[in-house]
């Protein structure tokens, strides 16, 4: 009871408190424990998002962002995922952690679309298809892989913080980082071979991976056109590249009508094909990919 009447009150403040909490607690001892105590009251429990677009919305967080319960985690992407996704969709959601992207884009397609949602860490598979079932959100798979280049089995190094776990070789050098082996899968594979929707809308963040996502989905790029949520860790040039040969314009989510920049380093990507971001925006554009 006390946690929910917790998650209720933080719940109530507004995005931009929560956030300055989240800044301060970082340089602050003190606050960062008291942050970590109240999180460990929720992460076991079905709780109720706050707020958002997964407003109402039944979730466990497990070890994850506290900012997943309140609804405030990654307000830009959800932005982006209202604009972009449409009823009847299919959404595709790799590096998943524990979902809390995915019940929202299953909330956006609705019960006609589809979600397919991809997280190598078992228990982040495992909460990702609990919170899609407490809400009976049918319409969500989730697979326990990991999306690259080709087929097989690699390293994987599941970081003493969960959501950081990487394929890239800087990971296991992370201090309390346990390493696993995973299995590896191709969008253009899955969509072949196991007859998965072609994606309308693709979210990807897989800290440091990304590029090799993008070689696994050439030709669904080419077929299918999808729009691309990305995540870059250091990886926007190369991947806006990629993108870019593929046909698309790249900015970021935040400012969509403008191309990239070299100087972005992190950031969040959003690639779109150039004939549609022409129609939008009225005149199509090349990224800086260099």
């Amino acid at each position: 009871m006390f946690s929910k009447m917790f998650v209720a009150i933080i719940g109530l403040l507004p995005q931009w408190l929560i956030k300055r909490i989240g800044f301060v607690q970082a340089k602050s001892p003190a606050l960062h424990n008291l942050v970590v105590a109240c999180r460990r009251l929720v992460q076991t429990q079905d709780l109720t998002i706050q707020q958002g677009l997964g407003a109402g919305l039944k979730f466990q967080p497990g070890e994850s962002n506290f900012g997943y319960v309140t609804g405030t985690s990654e307000p830009d992407t959800q932005n982006t995922m209202k604009a972009r996704i449409k009823p009847g969709d299919c959404f595709w959601d790799i590096g998943c952690n524990v979902g809390f992207l995915t019940v929202i884009g299953a909330r956006l397609v609705g019960d006609k679309g589809q979600v397919y949602s991809f997280d190598p860490v078992p228990r982040h598979a495992e909460l990702a298809r609990h919170n899609a079932e407490s809400n009976g959100l049918v319409q969500v798979k989730v697979f326990q892989k990991a999306l690259s280049s080709a087929n097989g089995t690699v390293k994987f190094a599941v970081a003493a913080i969960p959501a950081q776990s990487t394929l890239t070789a800087d990971g296991f050098s992370r201090e309390g980082a346990t390493v696993i082996e995973v299995e590896t899968v191709t969008v253009d594979g899955l969509i072949r071979d196991q007859g998965l929707r072609p994606p309308a809308v693709v979210k990807i963040d897989v800290e440091g991976a990304e590029i090799e996502v993008l070689r696994g989905m050439a030709k669904t790029m080419a077929d299918h056109h999808p729009i691309i949520i990305l995540d870059t860790h250091g990886t926007h040039i190369e991947c806006a590249a990629l993108l870019t040969e593929a046909g698309y314009f790249c900015s970021t989510t935040d400012h969509p009508e403008k191309q990239l920049e070299p100087s972005q380093y992190f950031c969040q990507l959003l690639a779109v094909p150039c004939a549609q971001h022409a129609a939008e925006y009225g005149a199509a554009g090349s990224v800086h990919a260099a």
